[in-house]
């Protein structure tokens, strides 16, 4: 639902639609952390640091 969503924040300008674009990305990397611990959230809890943001950013940039 997050994919067919997306193309909302690609069309819209400005600060909302950046915005948009930010919570759209963070919606990918938590799954992406998820993968890469293995799916065990009780041990390995997906936080996004300050790198993830970093990537995120530059992401929700070149949408």
């Amino acid at each position: 639902m997050l994919e067919s969503g997306a193309p909302l924040a690609k069309s819209l300008s400005g600060r909302i639609g950046l915005e948009l674009r930010m919570i759209v990305q963070g919606g990918f990397r938590i799954p992406e952390k998820l993968e890469r611990a293995g799916g065990d959230v009780f041990r390995h809890r997906p936080v996004l640091r300050s790198p993830d943001w970093c990537l995120m950013s530059w992401r929700a940039l070149r949408m």
